[in-house]
């Protein structure tokens, strides 16, 4: 019975699985987990790569050639140069100009005399940076007057072609003059041309025996005009010939008894001061009012001006013949102001010169 304790046998058989515990795989392979720190340290150095590689180009720092377009935008102060000499566009040469700017640059034009109403308009045009230099005009010459009454007894394109250095120095150019000077208290200004249009007027002289500028108030629509005859000097203001609505509106205030009363007693006042009237005017009164009206007189204008011709004197030829010019447009300045507030310029734009 002794020999039956073999189940002792057993016992190593057991053990066998105590080999198998200590798993040497578990702790081998885990403490080298060290791929993932590996691969964290690289990690962070990929940042310190986007952070140069980026930031450092500043595209910014190219991208900012800005000062090479705030450069040439400093030169704006070419473009007020032009604005200064504007009014005086027609000059004989721009060293002139500049010579005559150095000398009286802050010559101051509230001396000069002008209308009552041009005041606004030079006020305005003195904000928008037009400043007073010495005058241009030094009046006309007896060489003007010699050219003139030349030009009467041989007007034709042959004596002309021989004399036109005469007409470009003795007329044009102190009709230039002029203009320069007073565009800027008056408006833009035009000097006419010399030639006549002769297309359809047959006998028509090719030239005219006279020199002539116009100024054009645009914010008003009231006009100045100077023009020199061989024997005199016509100056004239107001509304020559009246663009379509300008005329409606017109004879509406003409036809007012308040308004038109107040018409006729302004130019009462001019014409016994020696101011002629004109304008451009019907036969009769214009369609649609009574032929007795008691301003029928003004109801047959398209146009009204007032006006006064100097005779040739000394102070044509010297630089007191612009003070003459004021002169008579400050006289013409009542009937203006009624042309002004009840006409006022014609929406269709200027009607003489064109810009």
């Amino acid at each position: 019975m002794a020999t039956k304790k073999t189940p002792a046998k057993k016992t190593p058989v057991t053990t066998t699985p105590a080999k198998k515990t200590p798993a040497k795989k578990t702790p081998a392979k885990k403490t080298p987990a060290k791929k993932t720190p590996a691969k964290k340290t690289p990690v962070t150095t990929t940042p310190a790569k986007k952070t140069p590689a980026k930031k450092t180009p500043a595209k910014t720092t190219p991208a900012k050639t800005t000062p090479a377009k705030k450069t040439p935008a400093k030169t704006t102060p070419a473009k007020k140069t032009p604005v200064v000499s504007t009014s005086a566009s027609t000059m004989k040469s721009p060293t002139k100009k500049s010579a005559a700017g150095t000398k009286t640059a802050g010559t101051s034009a509230s001396t000069m005399k002008r209308p009552a109403d041009t005041e606004a308009a030079v006020g305005a045009k003195t904000a928008a940076g037009r400043r007073r230099v010495e005058p241009d005009f030094r009046g006309f010459s007896d060489a003007t007057i010699a050219f003139l009454r030349e030009l009467e007894q041989n007007n034709d394109r042959e004596w002309f072609g021989a004399n036109k250095t005469r007409y470009e120095e003795n007329l044009r150019r102190p009709f230039e003059a002029l203009a320069s000077d007073l565009e800027p208290e008056l408006g833009a200004a035009k000097v006419f041309r010399i030639y006549n249009d002769v297309r359809f007027a047959k006998g028509k002289p090719p030239y005219k025996t006279h020199g002539s500028v116009v100024f054009e108030d645009g914010r008003r629509g009231l006009v100045y005009y100077v023009h020199l005859e061989k024997d005199h000097l016509f100056v004239a203001t107001g509304m020559h010939a009246m663009l379509p609505d300008q005329v409606r509106r017109y004879l509406a205030a003409a036809a007012d008894e308040e308004h038109g009363a107040d018409l006729a007693e302004r130019v009462a006042r001019a014409e016994s001061s020696g101011l002629e009237i004109g304008g451009e005017a019907l036969k009769t009164v214009a369609r649609g009012y009574p032929k007795d009206h008691p301003n029928a007189r003004f109801l047959r204008h398209k146009g009204l001006t007032t006006a006064r011709r100097l005779p040739i004197a000394p102070w044509l030829f010297s630089g007191e013949a612009i003070e003459h010019v004021r002169e008579v447009f400050a006289e013409g300045d009542d009937v203006n102001r009624w042309l002004a507030r009840h006409v006022g310029p014609s929406t269709e734009g200027n009607r003489w010169v064109k810009r």
